[in-house]
């Protein structure tokens, strides 16, 4: 052996030396930055603990909860009969009072006057969690059984996710703008915080390449087309997105830890290809939506914002080569709703829109005539600060008109990867009570409901543990929540609290990422219906005896 092996393995001995005391000395080590004053943790692994512990946290409360899940091929909600002494509410929805009256009560009012005359809307708001209908498609399942319904609801022009209940494709030449990452500036969105317009390939789409994270603020791009332009013929496509693949729940790495939301920055992410030119009709544009048979509904809904004179869009059934209607985009003042009959199942519908200028299209609704409609209303990445940037009174008149009884708010995933000290908390505590508060301010006229985030699993140490602050964040949320008079449910306790996502993950219900997927989705949708509704009957007995 010469000198120079004999070096290398006294250099391999010493660092491993070195890092073995720093673990039994630590584990954890706070710097304080001379610049700027910030504090950064540096982890080791802890030997004592990785000794004597299992490297799997075990989670009893999420395994006693689950086990009723793993034997039984369909989930249905249960009736809730436990009293907890919140009026004998389900453990993990609290419905706060004020004024004599409860957090649910205009939603449950609702439904017991107006749901067998009328569809009693829910507009169902989050981010990555729900997007392409996940978890909003089984509650809806479980509302309109319960109090009939039917439709899908409210459809955007083009999204960048696939959804459960059909199939899309557009003509290529929309441009989608959102309160999150590419805004519109008049501030007149759909209340889903979108619109979509004819883009024209002049310049290239703005990113915000910031994180939204209830800090920082976001950049509004300028209009592509102007009010009564001509887009040109020759088009270049917006670059196609690519979702990054959080199947397994990979982690990436954050300033003082590992963390992940998958929705997280998704801009500045996900993968690009390159644009494409594309030979596109002028102020012309097409939608085609192919259903699932088992999607049935009676009416069809065109929602626009301006669109100028002479603008009118053609319905067709695919299907059955029939032409369902033309319908007039006139009267979008402030904004235009136009219903047409239809009766069918599994078809293609498909929408050809011609207009005399650049048009604000919202989306499509799929209604019945009657029950309860849930909307999803998911933008990918967004925390929901950016629902305060649509115009108050605009939005307002929206929930109105369209009979929005009840918002559900199911977001807190996407401010995680910000929070690395106690102090960061109080940015996050300000955040929602602003957000809470605002849109209680914009929908007087219906139920807010909170839904705070589940588990998410980081990397800590060599363990698969969950972030070290997603407790205090769900317990701001509901303080929060009830502060500003809204529901909330606790998702977090709901399957089991910490440390709950190895064992949801162990058995495919969620990523370790914290998102939920197969059979998890709809156990969480089964159980939050269960909660509503027992809150629903509470309501009906407590009406009674007044």
């Amino acid at each position: 052996m010469n000198k120079y092996t004999l070096q290398i393995l006294f250099s391999i001995i010493l660092v491993n030396g070195l890092l073995l005391s720093l673990s039994l000395l630590g584990p954890d080590f706070t710097i304080k930055s001379p610049i700027d004053g910030e504090e950064f943790v540096i982890s080791f692994p802890d030997v004592r603990e990785s000794l004597f512990k299992s490297a799997q946290q075990n989670n009893e409360n999420a395994e006693n909860f689950l086990s009723k899940y793993d034997d039984s091929e369909e989930i249905e909600p249960e009736t809730s009969t436990k009293d907890n002494g919140n009026e004998g509410l389900d453990d993990f929805l609290t419905n706060p009072e004020t004024d004599g009256e409860r957090a649910l009560d205009i939603f449950f009012k609702a439904l017991k006057n107006e749901s067998e005359s009328r569809v009693v809307r829910v507009a169902h708001y989050g981010d990555s969690q729900i997007e392409g209908d996940r978890i909003t498609s089984y509650l809806r399942e479980f509302f309109q059984k319960e109090f009939g319904g039917e439709g899908v609801g409210y459809v955007p022009v083009d999204d960048i996710t696939d959804n459960v209940n059909y199939f899309r494709s557009t003509s290529g030449n929309w441009e989608r703008y959102n309160v999150f990452n590419h805004g519109y500036s008049s501030g007149k969105y759909a209340l889903s915080g979108l619109v979509f317009k004819y883009g024209n390939g002049k310049k290239e789409k703005k990113e915000d390449k910031g994180k939204d994270n209830g800090n920082d603020e976001q950049t509004t791009p300028e209009e592509d087309v102007k009010d009564g332009e001509s887009p040109i013929e020759e088009k270049i496509e917006p670059e196609e997105t690519i979702p990054p693949d959080t199947s397994g729940g990979s982690l990436f790495s954050s300033k003082n830890s590992f963390y992940l939301a998958d929705s997280y920055n998704f801009l500045s992410s996900a993968k690009k290809q390159k644009p494409k030119k594309k030979k596109t009709a002028s102020l012309r544009g097409s939608v085609t939506l192919n259903f699932g048979k088992a999607v049935k509904f009676s009416k069809i809904g065109v929602f626009y914002g301006k669109t100028g004179s002479n603008a009118q869009v053609k319905i067709s059934d695919l299907k059955s080569g029939d032409e369902i209607s033309t319908v007039g985009l006139e009267g979008g003042s402030p904004f235009g709703l136009k219903y047409v009959k239809y009766r069918g199942n599994g078809s293609t519908i498909r929408f050809d829109i011609r207009t005399g200028i650049n048009p604000e299209i919202y989306g499509f609704f799929f209604d019945g005539n009657n029950g309860v409609q849930i909307d999803n209303l998911a933008i990918r990445g967004h925390s929901g600060d950016g629902l305060l940037k649509i115009d108050k009174n605009y939005l307002q008149a929206q929930y109105d008109d369209l009979n929005v009884k009840l918002i559900i708010l199911q977001f807190g995933m996407n401010v995680m990867p910000t929070i690395h000290k106690e102090s960061d908390l109080e940015r996050v505590k300000k955040y929602y009570s602003n957000l809470f508060s605002g849109m209680k301010s914009r929908a007087k006229n219906a139920s807010i409901l909170v839904i705070g985030p589940g588990d998410m699993g980081v990397i800590r140490r060599g363990s698969n543990v969950s972030h070290p602050f997603i407790g205090r964040v769900v317990e701001i949320m509901k303080q929060c929540a009830i502060e500003n008079g809204c529901a909330f449910w606790d998702t977090y306790h709901l399957m089991g609290g910490e440390n709950s996502i190895a064992a949801w993950a162990q058995k495919g219900y969620a990523a370790r990422d914290g998102h939920f997927i197969n059979r998890g989705q709809k156990i969480i949708a089964a159980e939050l219906f269960k909660g509503i509704n027992g809150a629903y009957k509470e309501y009906l007995d407590r009406i009674k005896i007044n």
